[in-house]
């Protein structure tokens, strides 16, 4: 009875040729609910008489083709049909376009809804998987058609975007899946092109961020993140563009404020904000605040227990629209695994922190909190180095997330040096509490000159150019986390000196001498540690200047070269583009090198680089891009 109610409405006079979705829509809904069912639920829909899936989709697309939410619609129901369902669908698009579309262009009908017949076919070969089945050739000149439509004369900017999504898609692909760097370049020099075709559309920025983070353009970066309208991109969802890309491109007081806004952004939004908090403080601490009681408690923060287990993800990975096959399956499956990898990096910078805090003696710290923390240290990062292998490759999918390097980061050799002297802290603060003053004593607890020179020489391996390009990215990120643990380890050193330089008594002059205290034996070794580090700076600022020679040499292929398969037209196009965006990367490159060098701050060259910087950006952009 019910069952003859409900095919009586579904199939009722009208119905099937409304001028409505709903109708239309609502028998593959009830057709996709039968398939839920068990079998003998199944069995019934014989008897519903509803009609065939594909032809129900298709019949479905030639009436609603021109609205830009038609391929929403029909791709919730794909699952319904099988690879040769797929087939038959596409087929029947495909003769659709032919024998109506190309006519009614000819008869100079409304091009733009003809285009989105062409968009939709475009879009559900891309899911169903049949643009990937094509050869490398053909997807290129696929890309090139696609392209053309985008130049039609007066393409409105929806349906111009549209199709930028679709090339996009195919050329990253090629990257994601052959490693094919010139697909990916191109893909940029697209995106550029488009973007200012319509500049207020927000997709060809995003993808852009997403691809210039990879390469570690900030210059652009930066950016286009100014440029998004908070109307279509939040700003929560730009925070999870940004990070962690200043921290790795040496932007530290670009960072800083980034990081600072959006602790604000988050707390006002009631979301979580620990990962912002936790740079924003390691950042400030280490390049922002010369005093060192308060960096110390800057690294320190509050006492309030994290709940690690318990953070919740703001990221908005479904800010990029994906027409991939299994895109919910893979969305999911990529925030698992990046969310696991962010949390470890924040908790592990979170005890680095914390250890460094209690060593200064921040919020009243003592010998017992310090111990406390260097072993959750050490727990942790055994366990990041167990988890997390030096080449664990990172996500090329569109909406991934930036790649946080946390095997680099456990692999790389920047901690060990920071552990050792936090041990000697532990070690000096433990023989103070034993009452030990002679300072042969506490001059043993100190690592040697010599180890610690081997510990920070192993963060930089030798500079070695390679072939892939863009690889000067990874160089800068190896410097620019070399730098950081310079500076954590210039603080400890610090701490040291201040904790043993009241300690030994009998090196002290006698009344009536010079008032000037004699060195003890355990400052001049302090001594020789921050002159063994000075010297390691200076090894970093040659290794920046090397880089530094080997972007103005430009003879490295660090920009992929254009393909020469394109028509004249787009070659032309990508040409032209390529003169702005090679000249954004390496001028982003130059920029990371630069700061790097003013945040090394080393004495008798920190002029050098102040004039540097302001050669390179101009003194305007250099204030502004001060603290």
């Amino acid at each position: 009875m019910i069952l003859t109610v409900l095919s009586e409405a579904i199939n009722a006079d009208g119905l099937s040729t409304s001028r409505l979705r709903g109708p239309h829509l609502a028998r593959l809904e009830l057709i996709g609910r039968f398939h839920k069912e068990e079998e003998a639920v199944r069995n019934l829909l014989d008897r519903m008489k509803l009609g065939d899936v594909v032809d129900l989709m298709i019949n479905y697309i030639l009436r609603f083709y021109a609205k830009p939410c038609c391929y929403n619609d029909i791709v919730q129901y794909l699952w319904l049909l099988d690879d040769d369902g797929k087939e038959e669908l596409i087929d029947g698009l495909n003769e659709f376009i032919d024998s109506v579309i190309h006519q009614r262009e000819q008869a100079g009908e409304d091009s733009d809804a003809n285009c989105w017949a062409v968009i939709i076919n475009e879009r559900l070969r891309r899911t169903t998987g049949n643009i990937d089945k094509m050869f490398r050739e053909d997807r290129r000149r696929h890309v090139q058609l696609i392209v053309r439509g985008i130049m039609e004369p007066n393409r409105q900017q929806l349906a111009g975007t549209a199709l930028a999504q679709l090339a996009a898609a195919i050329l990253w692909n090629e990257w994601k899946v052959h490693d094919d760097w010139q697909s990916f370049y191109e893909l940029i020099l697209l995106l550029e092109w488009t973007s200012n075709e319509y500049p207020t559309d927000p997709f060809c920025k995003l993808v852009l961020c997403r691809a210039y983070a990879h390469i570690g353009c900030m210059y652009r970066l930066v950016a286009l993140t100014r440029s998004l309208d908070i109307k279509s991109v939040q700003r929560d969802t730009l925070g999870y563009i940004m990070f962690p890309m200043p921290e790795l491109c040496g932007r530290f007081n670009v960072g800083i404020v980034h990081y600072t806004e959006m602790v604000e952004v988050y707390e006002q939004a009631e979301k979580e904000f620990v990962a912002s908090n936790e740079m924003h403080r390691y950042l400030s601490a280490l390049f922002a605040i010369e005093n060192i009681d308060e960096a110390v408690n800057t690294l320190h923060g509050n006492d309030d227990t994290i709940e690690w287990d318990s953070l919740c993800d703001n990221r908005d990975l479904g800010v990029v629209p994906s027409f991939e096959r299994n895109a919910k399956q893979e969305l999911d499956d990529l925030r698992k695994s990046t969310q696991a990898e962010f949390v470890d990096l924040t908790r592990l910078r979170h005890y680095i922190s914390q250890a460094l805090g209690s060593a200064g003696g921040a919020n009243g710290a003592g010998i017992d909190e310090l111990g406390a923390d260097l072993t959750l240290l050490r727990l942790y990062l055994r366990y990041c180095r167990e988890s997390y292998s030096l080449d664990i490759p990172y996500s090329r999918v569109m909406q991934s997330p930036s790649a946080v390097y946390l095997g680099h980061f456990v692999h790389g050799g920047f901690l060990d040096p920071i552990v050792d002297l936090l041990q000697s802290v532990l070690d000096l603060g433990g023989s103070k509490k034993a009452g030990e003053i002679p300072s042969s004593t506490t001059l043993s607890i100190l690592p040697t000159v010599e180890h610690m020179e081997n510990q920070w020489t192993a963060m930089l391996p030798p500079f070695e150019p390679k072939i892939t390009p863009f690889f000067m990215q990874d160089e800068i990120i190896t410097c620019s986390r070399a730098l950081q643990s310079l500076a954590a380890c210039q603080l400890l050193i610090r701490i040291l000196e201040r904790c043993g330089s009241c300690r030994f008594p009998e090196n002290a002059s006698k009344k009536g001498k010079s008032t000037v205290p004699a060195k003890n034996d355990f400052t001049t070794h302090c001594e020789a540690l921050q002159a063994a580090l000075r010297n390691s700076a200076l090894r970093l600022k040659l290794r920046l200047d090397e880089m530094e020679d080997v972007l103005k040499e430009n003879s490295y292929s660090l920009m992929p070269k254009i393909g020469t398969d394109w028509n004249e037209e787009l070659y032309d196009l990508f040409t032209t583009q390529n003169l702005v965006v090679s000249d954004r990367v390496y001028k982003s490159y130059f920029n990371s090198l630069c700061f790097l060098l003013f945040f090394l701050a080393i004495p008798n060259f920190t002029r050098e680089v102040q004039v540097l910087l302001i050669s390179e950006l101009g003194e305007k952009e250099f204030i502004c891009n001060r603290i």
